[in-house]
């Protein structure tokens, strides 16, 4: 027995060390802005993800729907309009990635992909797409929470991302 819950890892990384997006799969559209009115299907795509990994403790889809709704309402910080979503070809989401301001960075908030996805390139290639926004914005570095042990970990350090101590 490990005693307490997981440990959650910040992860920091330069938007210029990022690689550029590689072409996502066929059958899926380009990504999009996310929408309010998606709300009811990344919470769907959320309930997917998280089911079986080491950050489902339980929740439903609509807490899930919920818990984005108030990121897009502002609970991890501002909302930034930089996040995407990639639909399949019958207009479900399969990936998703929605950013705030917190901290005095773009935080990485979601980083959604439906198990049927995953390994493909479809998070490497939002984060990515992502990323560029960011840049021609004008911001320089991006972060994200991570539970230790989340297989996503060798994701974020692919794309440059390296733990950093959370700010006291």
């Amino acid at each position: 027995m490990t005693g307490g819950p997981p440990r959650r890892l910040r992860m920091l990384a330069a938007l210029a060390a990022v690689p550029e997006a590689l072409p996502l799969p066929e059958g899926l559209a380009a990504p999009r802005a996310v929408r309010r009115d998606d709300l009811r299907a990344l919470g769907r795509l959320a309930f997917r993800a998280y089911r079986d990994s080491v950050d489902d403790h339980g929740e439903s889809e609509a807490w899930h729907s919920e818990d984005l709704r108030a990121a897009l309402d502002g609970r991890y910080g501002s909302y930034m309009d930089v996040g995407r979503v990639v639909e399949d070809g019958a207009g479900d989401l399969v990936a998703a990635a929605l950013f705030t301001w917190h901290a005095d960075l773009p935080l990485l908030a979601f980083c959604l992909t439906d198990p049927a996805w995953r390994g493909r390139g479809v998070a490497t290639h939002l984060i990515a797409t992502c990323a560029r926004a960011l840049e021609a914005a004008g911001h320089r570095e991006m972060h994200l929470a991570v539970t230790d042990g989340n297989p996503a970990q060798a994701l974020y350090a692919r794309l440059g991302f390296h733990v950093v101590p959370i700010p006291g």
